[in-house]
């Protein structure tokens, strides 16, 4: 569910609904019923838009989905590759033409004002009456837009939406790939979109007829924590979309080292987008996928080829789950001020992560490797004020496979005794997302939460290249200010330790440092993503400015570059330059250094000549 109140006075993570909007328009007259066929291929994102017995699409309704739906493709694009997974994003039912998002517009006997009250659950049922029949299937991940919404005359909105939710994506222990469901409010439609999220004019007073006949007002259409611009609003809903995909995808909450706009798409830094799309615009904003999250996106089979298949990819699905067994006891006193989650997990082709939740937000992951484990996952997040004082403390343990199937376990316990808890880390960055080449980056951990008091005596350090080894000597300066010299990506990690020896870790933030190697005015990987500048091997990096032979768009050419030269060699062209090229694989333009559409055995003399680059 999208989170509605980013302000620090709460404690607790809950699930919060924002439940906004509709506009009343003549009914139109009801199609025959279309059965809508299931999908057969592997796990995609489909879209529905649910249009009520009374109620009419708006105008541009299909068209600002589409493209609300290709930023959010985009934008879980770009954060996986940070991360080191590649450019992998959702896939998505598409038109005829291979790109653009198939929208169905769904025409429903039910009425606007029916469908209002229970409108997670309505919503679905009107879409499967109409014909929409798949939408608990299995590999088939469905996004709502009811048209719902109402503005009354006091210019609030009911009958809106922000929720989202799966089923065997979340809770492991049924066969299968699961199904998931995201749903948003039509009083975002008009509002989506890039040039809206450049908007920066008040939207105090505004009449929007699509969203209703009054004026809208400042911090009563919307919240305040959405903003007071278009801009704002467009940022919010457009994070908010690919939020509550992020729980049909089936990932948690998670609030660590998050603030409003600045943060996790999983909590309230979703209202962030626009920081990200647009950096230079709004420097002090961002959303990110936080590495938890990555971690188990990034072998989530709507995001990957489907399942693992082993060794020949017409052989059948790999969905074997994976087994885990919690090895924690009834009492669990902390070490080092950390609650220690002792487990065993095994999986017949490799384990990939493990997710610790609280139940609802994430307070502890891990890679994991190889076929079995025995480890123990240490949390400082534990007893009050998530638990009342002498009530079991309840978390939630996901194992994940290689092929993206998970396994859960409850896990519950008594809290022993301890005199000293860990510090709870918390990583701030200015810029917020990226930097340039050598400009100077400060990495702030003055927001450490210290259970044993103010946190002035506290001691951190900086890993600030990601490799496990702390860069800096401990201090009790909570800021400190770096650069990097060279363009990819800074991975950095804080620990903290208190004056009595406990300590935590954080996970990782990602900062992408950029150049400008075309003096193109913008960043390297904009150009790719605005489709100014071709990028073959999906690096993220223009290829005019790229490495000639880097075929797989690991920044160097090895033996990785010549397999795959090898696979995709055509020989020469009949004609003087093939056109369209004779090869076909991704990044194969940039072994073609004859530039004449194939990849011959001059091209492979030219590519030994490279190797090692």
């Amino acid at each position: 569910m999208m989170v509605s109140d980013p302000a620090p006075r709460f404690p607790k993570a809950r699930l919060a609904r924002l439940v906004m909007f509709a506009l009343v328009v003549p009914a139109a007259a009801l199609p025959a019923r279309a059965d809508i066929p299931p999908n057969e291929g592997d796990p995609m994102v489909r879209i529905a838009y649910v249009i009520p017995s009374n109620r009419s699409p708006q105008p541009n309704g299909v068209s600002q989905i589409q493209e609300a739906i290709l930023m959010v493709h985009e934008w879980y694009g770009e954060q996986l590759a940070r991360w080191g997974h590649g450019y992998k994003t959702f896939r998505y039912e598409t038109e005829a033409d291979g790109v653009t998002p198939k929208v169905h517009v769904i025409q429903t006997t039910m009425s606007d004002d029916y469908m209002r009250y229970g409108l997670w659950d309505r919503a679905k049922q009107a879409a499967y009456a109409a014909g929409a029949t798949s939408i608990y299937n299995d590999t088939e991940m469905w996004v709502f837009f009811p048209e719902t919404h109402l503005m009354q005359s006091d210019s609030t909105i009911i009958g809106g939406a922000c929720w989202g939710g799966g089923a065997a994506l979340n809770e492991a222990g049924a066969p299968g790939i699961g199904n998931g469901w995201a749903m948003v409010g039509t009083d975002a439609l008009p509002i989506l979109g890039l040039a809206m999220c450049q908007d920066d004019r008040p939207y105090d007073g505004h009449i929007i007829p699509e969203i209703g006949p009054y004026p809208l007002i400042q911090d009563v259409t919307w919240a305040w924590f959405l903003g007071t611009t278009f801009s704002s609003v467009c940022s919010s809903y457009t994070g908010g979309l690919a939020h509550e995909m992020g729980h049909g995808f089936g990932l948690a909450h998670d609030w660590r080292y998050d603030g409003n706009a600045q943060g996790n798409l999983m909590f309230n830094g979703l209202r962030g987008y626009r920081g990200w799309r647009f950096p230079e615009e709004y420097p002090d904003e961002f959303v990110r996928l936080a590495y938890p999250s990555a971690l188990f996106l990034s072998v989530n089979p709507y995001f990957t080829v489907f399942r693992n298949r082993q060794s020949d990819p017409h052989e059948s699905e790999d969905t074997t789950l994976p087994t885990l067994q919690s090895l924690t006891p009834g009492v669990v006193t902390p070490v080092n001020g950390n609650v220690e989650i002792e487990f065993q997990a095994s999986d017949d082709v490799g384990l990939a992560a493990v997710r610790l939740r609280m139940p609802w937000d994430t307070v502890a992951e891990a890679p994991l490797e190889g076929t079995f484990v025995s480890m123990t996952l240490s949390t400082p997040y534990y007893g009050t004020p998530w638990f009342e004082e002498g009530e079991q403390n309840r978390y939630l343990l996901t194992v994940y496979d290689t092929s993206g199937n998970t396994m859960t376990e409850e896990i519950r316990f008594t809290l022993g005794a301890t005199d000293n808890r860990a510090p709870q880390p918390h990583v701030r960055t200015m810029p917020r997302s990226e930097a340039a080449i050598c400009e100077p980056l400060t990495l702030d951990a003055s927001g450490i939460v210290e259970p044993e008091g103010g946190p002035q005596r506290d001691r951190v350090e900086w890993d600030l290249d990601g490799d496990g080894v702390y860069d800096t000597e401990p201090t009790t300066n909570k800021i400190l200010v770096t650069s990097y010299d060279t363009q990819g990506m800074a991975f950095i990690r804080l620990r903290v330790t208190d004056p009595a020896g406990a300590s935590s870790e954080s996970y990782p933030v990602a900062i992408r440092i950029v150049d400008d190697c075309n003096s193109s005015g913008v960043a390297d990987y904009r150009d790719v993503l605005d489709r100014t500048s071709a990028d073959a091997n999906g690096n993220l990096l223009p290829d005019e400015c790229d490495l000639f032979g880097d075929i797989t768009g690991d920044r160097q050419v090895g033996m990785d570059d010549v397999e795959a030269f090898l696979a995709e060699m055509t020989g020469p062209c009949p004609e003087a330059v093939c056109d369209p090229p004779a090869y076909v694989g991704p990044g194969c333009a940039l072994a073609d250094f004859e530039s004449d559409g194939d990849l011959d055995l001059i091209d492979l003399a030219e590519l030994q000549l490279v190797f090692g680059n």
